[in-house]
């Protein structure tokens, strides 16, 4: 095998161990570690090798997967367990070693586009390069055009000879000579070797000693008629502006190489259709950023100056201007690194005051300023939202509301003064406020209710203002452009709010009726408007929630709608689909509220539509729903209902809400013989699937007694589910022999453990009931006939009585 000085770092020794059935670890070999891409007929990836240091021999060939657990232990050791289960550790000689593969094992496992960490490891290098002279440029170019497409061995050849350095010190011999063809053939050389995608070619052309040459190598295109020249901008014209004067230099050297990287990268290489950007550069790239951010975190006197000059009120706006384009600057760079080293990152920037400095800046009426805030703000929230409401839950309530952190970013979306930046606003507070990336776990902070709780007591009414500015009558008071804009983002919120909110949006809505606000936008003059407002009605409608059904018949919530689909006439748009699609959901679902509502208010002006028959099925079904009304009274007579005997044992969906936490705020619009706390229930029909409990009727005659008091109360509700056996006055006795015949629409989940007991129990109280009868009842016969017989003679009775 070819010498490979990588290989004989002492940084890179290790012992490869590997745990035993007998939990003890058992010595592999002693080896040298890499990390590169492993090229396989299935594809490639990532890859851990061990190469033995006696014969050269394969120790270990690892791929390097995201679910794999990699620990760092004790300095100088990596464990980790295989998919298959097995237990493989490295034991570095040196701390340096351990810490440089662990840093790129941390990429490798986080970034899908790493490639060629390390050196490869081969038996033999069989290519021979030709010896570096200008003659011999065009074969050079010949062989590692060929590179490019299947052979990785000319670029170890290249990295073991110092090739480039070489090729390098050629041009300059051309460049002096003016010999234009052998320029262009190394333009086209350097060209091949960034598509060659190998991280140690990349690595060599972009050092710092090396990469204006590489820079100068590339402005000899023999496409081009003129030459350009790159070097001349980014030597000369390109200026370095330090907004705060940066200490460390070798943070200083990495901006600029980040900065010639880049321009390769984006002005000098052939457009993205001709070259796509690959995965060794990107890599390299990421790796700079990642040194800068880390480097400027560690530097407290640059964090100071910077969060406290964002914070001055005399700061200059000019000044302002361009630390907040720092901070952006350094924020994006925080996207490449890993999840731990970016969590660390955001709680020292909190130290400094980052996010009291952004909510400055967001108050800004610099339009430059507010975007790069924006911006920040967006990246904070796309890696962890619950950062930035952790921060919203502290701010004091005695503040101003408009000038709280989740208002400011409000308020930017509804005065109208940053139209560039709308839909990233309504992105940016959609994230914040789904609570799908809030804390829902009880042992922790209950970050969802008391968010939410926050957001309806200090922040709907800010979204909500230019809504109910806009519609105080039946028409919208100004219905311009801009402002259907406006409350097109406004309606896409609430829309989504509905979907996730769950009784804190629908009890915000009930009482400030907002959905008679929302349908006063089907009058606009502006389509998407209108639709927007009937989308927002369809998801309401979609929830198939009785209290919402009971809101829109109240307050007649449907007129506007059907006004709106008369007067569009047999038009074929989108509100005329939109319309008749709510009209048929609510037919195909049988929502008995709404199909009564609409029959009785509305039917007289839709039956006249006959170009669909939706209206006439509705009207159908209106009529049979009233008929099996009639004929379910014949037979259940007032005062007897059909009790679920096995609600109590099936799971309610996870998602609904208890009847008891959600009934308190209806008692306003619900005038159905409401008594108290609880929501009043028509017991003469049988109850909804939907009830957590069984209800018990006021009623216990024929119930067996057993001796115990059984008197209920005129309306009683059972909280804790029970077995509950009723009279055969109010069960029909196929239920009562098949109880699982009531609740048609149920499936059992699961089977729990003390249902049996339960069902025995219940077995034994029918059997008991069947054999004997009711005590007092025997006992007053016994009484009555012993009173109509003869009382006894004394003797009889003294006899009696011995």
């Amino acid at each position: 095998m070819a010498e490979n000085s990588y290989f004989a770092d002492a940084k890179r020794r290790v012992k490869l161990y590997f745990l035993n059935d007998e939990l003890q670890w058992e010595d592999r070999g002693t080896g040298y570690v890499s990390i590169r891409t492993m090229m396989t007929e299935k594809g490639s990836g990532p890859t851990i090798y061990v190469q033995s240091e006696e014969d050269g021999t394969l120790l270990l060939r690892s791929k390097i997967k995201p679910e794999n657990n990699y620990k760092h232990q004790e300095e100088t050791l990596i464990v980790w367990s295989e998919a298959d289960g097995a237990n493989l550790a490295l034991s570095f000689q040196e701390k340096t070693g351990c810490n440089e593969i662990w840093e790129m094992l941390s990429d490798a496992q986080a970034n899908p586009f790493f490639l060629d960490f390390g050196a490869d490891i081969t038996d033999d290098i069989d290519v021979e390069l030709p010896p570096c002279e200008i003659s011999r440029l065009e074969e050079v170019a010949e062989i590692v055009k060929e590179a490019c497409k299947k052979d990785k061995n000319t670029a170890l050849a290249m990295e073991q000879d110092n090739y480039i350095p070489k090729l390098l010190e050629i041009f300059h011999k051309c460049e002096d000579l003016e010999d234009k063809e052998s320029l262009y053939q190394l333009h086209d050389i350097f060209i091949n070797l960034f598509f060659m995608n190998h991280h140690s070619i990349i690595t060599i052309m972009l050092r710092e000693d090396l990469i204006m040459d590489v820079i100068g190598c590339l402005e000899y295109d023999p496409t081009r008629q003129e030459r350009i020249h790159h070097r001349e901008f980014v030597q000369n014209q390109a200026r370095f502006q330090e907004v705060i004067p940066i200490q460390n230099p070798d943070i200083v050297s990495k901006i600029h190489l980040l900065y010639k990287v880049l321009y390769i990268q984006e002005v000098i290489l052939p457009t993205p259709s001709v070259f796509e950007v690959k995965a060794a550069l990107k890599s390299f790239v990421l790796f700079i950023k990642v040194g800068i951010v880390m480097g400027l975190q560690s530097d407290s006197q640059f964090m100071t100056q910077l969060f406290n000059k964002l914070t001055d009120e005399n700061t200059s706006e000019e000044e302002i201007t361009q630390l907040t384009l720092l901070l952006r600057e350094i924020n994006n760079f925080s996207e490449a690194m890993q999840l731990d080293d970016r969590n660390k990152f955001y709680q020292t920037l909190s130290g400094y005051g980052f996010l009291v400095a952004v909510e400055t800046i967001l108050s800004s009426e610099l339009p430059q300023v507010v975007q790069a805030a924006v911006d920040i703000v967006t990246v904070v929230v796309e890696f962890n939202a619950s950062y930035v409401r952790e921060y919203i839950l502290q701010q004091p309530e005695a503040n101003d509301e408009e000038s709280q952190f989740l208002n400011i970013i409000i308020g930017l979306l509804v005065d109208g003064q940053n139209a560039d930046l709308d839909v990233q606003l309504v992105g940016l507070i959609r994230m914040l406020v789904d609570p799908g990336s809030m804390v829902t776990d009880m042992s922790a902070t209950a970050e969802k209710t008391t968010f939410l709780t926050y957001l309806y007591k200090h922040c709907m009414h800010q979204l909500t203002a230019p809504l109910m500015a806009n519609t105080t009558e039946q028409q919208i008071s100004r219905d311009t452009t801009h402002n259907a804009v406006l409350l097109g983002h406004i309606m896409e919120l609430l829309s989504f709010c509905v979907q996730r909110h769950g009784y804190h949006i629908r009890h915000y809505i009930i009482n400030k009726n907002l959905l008679g606000r929302v349908l006063v936008l089907m009058t606009s003059t502006h389509p998407h408007l209108a639709l927007a407002a009937l989308r927002f009605c369809r998801k309401i409608v979609g929830l198939k929630d009785d209290f919402y059904d009971k809101y829109i018949v109240r307050q007649d919530l449907f007129k506007p709608i059907v006004t709106a689909f008369l007067e569009n006439g047999q038009r074929y748009n989108l509100l005329n689909s939109a319309a008749i699609e709510l009209f048929t959901y609510i037919n195909s679902e049988s929502r008995p509220r709404l199909i009564t509502y609409i029959s009785e208010e509305h039917m007289a002006k839709l039956e006249k539509v006959e170009y669909v028959d939706t209206f006439m099925k509705l009207k159908l079904k209106h009529i049979q729903g009233f008929d099996a009304e009639e004929e379910t009274e014949s037979k259940n007579p007032k005062g007897n209902v059909q009790i679920n005997a096995t609600a109590n044992r099936f799971r309610r969906d996870p998602g609904s809400l208890e009847e008891e936490e959600e009934a308190w705020f209806f008692d306003d619009i619900d005038d159905e013989n409401q008594k108290g706390y609880m929501p009043a229930y028509d017991l003469t029909e049988a109850p909804s699937t939907s009830l957590p409990y069984p209800i018990v009727p006021a009623s216990n005659a024929g119930m067996p007694t057993f001796g115990v008091s059984t008197q209920l109360s005129e309306r009683s509700y059972v909280g804790t589910p029970r077995p509950y056996q009723s009279s055969s006055s109010i069960l029909p006795k196929a239920a009562e022999s098949d109880p699982l015949k009531l609740s048609k629409g149920f499936k059992g989940l699961v089977d729990y453990d003390d249902e049996d007991e339960e069902e025995l129990e219940e077995s034994e109280r029918n059997s008991l009931s069947s054999l004997e009868p009711d005590l007092p009842a025997k006992r007053a016969r016994v009484e009555e006939e012993n009173s109509t017989t003869t009382p006894p003679s004394t003797e009889n009775s003294d006899t009696s009585a011995s």
